[in-house]
């Protein structure tokens, strides 16, 4: 203790002392602190004491508060009543009394910051008053524990009163593991040290959260950290060169910062912050788009942002921003059923009247051929094969349509083919329309436009393979009795073989059965053709109806598009330009955006492509999906417009060379243009190059 006029005690004589020390007027005990009746105040030098006293609970006199400039002092607190001003005449003992109650605080338990040390005795019991020990650090105190450095400095400073204390006292700290150190094995000299100092009281470590610990709490917070002569951080086992910078939560400081103009309501849950309207693109993106989350689905993604967050309708602004997400929609496979009812062609009213083209490529050379053009009646379903040694020409396709079905069942009224070069030529275009044959081509990428043909295809291969296992080279061989075989089975759309549809008659196989063909006149021939082909009619019909009811119920209807709208497209079998290391794993599913220039039918559409994909416009509408926007979710990358030199041509930026490959006497690069995506690329020679360094960095 401070020395006090009038009484001066040593730890020696503590044992001698009574619990009552009469001083001047308050009376110092055990119990709360009170005046002394009997000893009025008499002169100004009476109030030396008065003032010494103060000195032992902080100069609260001298220095009215902690300034946040300077180190704390030893201070206490005590709180005089009322009444006792009364007998007071003074102006400066009025003064002291008003300022002294400040510093009192009810709940003990000792607390520390990294600038000073709050330890304080408390009212443990009622009527015991509490003493507050404010004291500031020294800079070698920093590298030890700081609450341990708090209960070690309470014992210290009061000492006199706790040692040798005649009832077990408790010590609150809000570091649990302070809890276990007086039985702890292993110790560090200084704990060491601490422990044999221990041993010196009969005293509770005991855990108490900082949420009942409130008074020391707040002291301990009291401070800035920018307080003018805060001492540097305590150093640590990590060599400075290897830090790489302060883990910081940027999102829950911005949550904070924008809960100021628009607070908590209260009634969600307690253990998540509430995210105002102003950062919730922010917050969805950073639970969507971040390294932590990688883009998952709707349910994933609310799973994720609640739990730190939450806000209403949550799971609305989330299912709203995934399908916004242009990375979510370039890089994902669509797991839904395929957009766009079945819409069958027209079924036809004779045979040979529409019929359907396609090439088989790829076989083993067999009597010079190694190609196959497939002629599918689409009325009867008979079929003609021709063995061809390569693909033909659209002059020569002509040839081949002439001897092969205009020859032996008059000219078609429709020929459906797909986009092959053959077909969309000008020479082709103009042979049909001189027969008055209109041309039906697929749509780009969707075989099912030419299903008909494409099921033959199917069943030539499997009868093919089946005939020339020991042998596949011998396939030219066995391709007419293939056809037979086809022509006199009996179709399940039809209920008939192609031979009995467009012959009226099924020929015979063995010549007992010539008898049962024989035609009375030439009339009953016809009016039997005539009811073969109204029943065959009927059959295909009814065939179609069920398969597009079947079909049907593994599709979805595709949305209402309309010119202007943009949609994306699917990469799957588009020809993008890549580099020679990547690989089409990583590419993109979809790309785009693109407008949609106009509706063909409601399963088609022509879109606005640009001339590097060199693919036909027109696409099924289960190869594209709807280009979404929402006002959380950050607007989709535009291209950059190219920069014009001064002479007036364009340029763009490039991000870098993918390939190379000869061409002629020179070579051309695959450039990666900046801003636009994999679609995009194009073949260019070093002459349209202007920066050389691209190609330094390309070899």
């Amino acid at each position: 203790m401070s020395n006090l006029r009038g009484m001066k005690s040593l730890w020696k004589d503590v044992q001698k002392v009574q619990l009552n020390h009469h001083h001047l007027g308050p009376l110092l005990q055990l119990h709360p602190i009170r005046p002394n009746d009997s000893a009025p105040i008499k002169g100004p030098y009476a109030l030396r004491p008065v003032l010494d006293l103060t000195d032992v609970f902080g100069n609260t006199s001298r220095r009215p508060s902690i300034s946040p400039g300077s180190p704390a002092t030893p201070s206490a607190s005590l709180r005089l009543p009322a009444s006792s001003s009364d007998s007071l005449r003074l102006p400066a003992f009025s003064s002291v009394l008003q300022r002294l109650p400040r510093l009192l605080c009810n709940l003990p338990s000792p607390s520390s910051s990294d600038l000073f040390l709050f330890p304080f005795l408390g009212r443990i019991s009622p009527g015991l008053w509490t003493l507050g020990l404010p004291h500031g650090l020294l800079p070698l105190d920093l590298g030890l524990g700081s609450e341990l450095l708090a209960v070690y400095g309470a014992l210290v400073e009061w000492r006199h009163w706790l040692e040798g204390a005649r009832h077990p006292f408790l010590v609150w700290s809000d570091h649990k593991n302070l809890t276990y150190v007086r039985t702890a094995k292993r110790l560090n000299p200084r704990q060491g040290r601490w422990a044999l100092f221990f041993s010196r009281f009969d005293f509770t470590l005991t855990f108490r959260p900082d949420s009942k610990n409130i008074r020391a709490d707040a002291l301990s917070r009291q401070f800035p950290e920018e307080f003018p002569g805060a001492p540097r951080d305590p150093d640590t086992i990590v060599p400075p060169a290897r830090v790489i910078g302060v883990i910081s939560w940027p999102i829950e400081t911005a949550v904070e910062q924008a809960q100021r103009d628009e607070p908590d309501p209260g009634n969600g849950p307690q253990d998540r912050m509430f995210v105002p309207s102003s950062v919730r693109p922010q917050v969805l993106e950073w639970g969507h788009s971040s390294c932590f989350a990688c883009h998952p689905g709707v349910r994933r993604t609310v799973e994720f942002v609640q739990r730190r967050f939450w806000w209403p309708n949550l799971q609305e602004d989330v299912r709203e921003f995934v399908g916004a997400c242009t990375v979510c929609a370039r890089s994902k496979a669509s797991h839904r059923s395929p957009a766009g009812l079945l819409h069958p062609l027209p079924v036809p009213s004779r045979p040979w009247s529409h019929i359907a083209l396609d090439f088989v490529t790829g076989l083993p050379v067999s009597q010079g051929n190694d190609t196959i053009l497939t002629i599918v009646d689409r009325f009867s379903k008979g079929v003609h094969f021709v063995a061809l040694p390569k693909l033909p020409s659209a002059a020569e396709t002509a040839e081949l349509l002439v001897s092969h079905v205009v020859r032996l069942h008059g000219i078609p009224l429709d020929v459906v083919s797909d986009r092959g070069p053959q077909f969309t030529s000008r020479v082709w275009q103009a042979f049909c329309k001189g027969i008055g044959a209109t041309v039906s081509l697929s749509s780009g990428y969707h075989p099912q436009s030419n299903g008909q043909a494409e099921r033959a295809n199917q069943a030539l291969e499997a009868a093919l393979r089946c005939v020339t296992t020991s042998n596949p080279a011998s396939w030219s061989r066995f391709l007419p009795w293939v056809e037979y075989s086809l022509n006199t089975m009996e179709s399940s759309a039809t209920g008939m073989s192609p031979f009995q549809c467009f012959l009226g008659y099924q020929p015979p196989l063995f010549p007992q059965q010539e008898l049962e063909i024989a035609v009375p006149s030439t009339r009953a021939h016809l009016r039997r053709c005539r009811r073969i082909w109204k029943t065959a009619r009927k059959a295909i019909l009814r065939a179609t109806e069920q398969s597009r009811r079947s079909a049907n119920r593994r599709r979805r209807p595709a949305p209402a598009y309309r010119p202007g709208q943009k949609v994306w497209l699917l990469a799957r079998d588009l020809p993008l330009q890549t580099s020679q290391t990547s690989s089409r794993k990583l590419n993109p599913r979809y790309i785009g955006p693109y407008t949609i220039c106009s509706i063909i039918n409601p399963s088609a559409v022509r879109l606005d492509l640009p001339a590097a994909l060199k693919v036909h416009p027109v696409f099924h509408v289960s190869l594209i999906k709807p280009f979404s926007t929402s006002p959380l979710s950050p607007p989709a990358l535009t291209p950059p417009p190219p920069q014009v030199l001064s002479d007036g041509e364009p340029v763009w930026s490039v991000n870098k060379l993918l390939a190379v490959r000869r061409r002629g006497r020179g070579f051309q690069y695959l450039v990666d243009w900046v801003g636009y995506g994999p679609e995009d690329r194009s073949w260019v020679p070093p002459s349209y190059l202007a920066d050389p360094s691209l190609l330094e960095d390309f070899y």
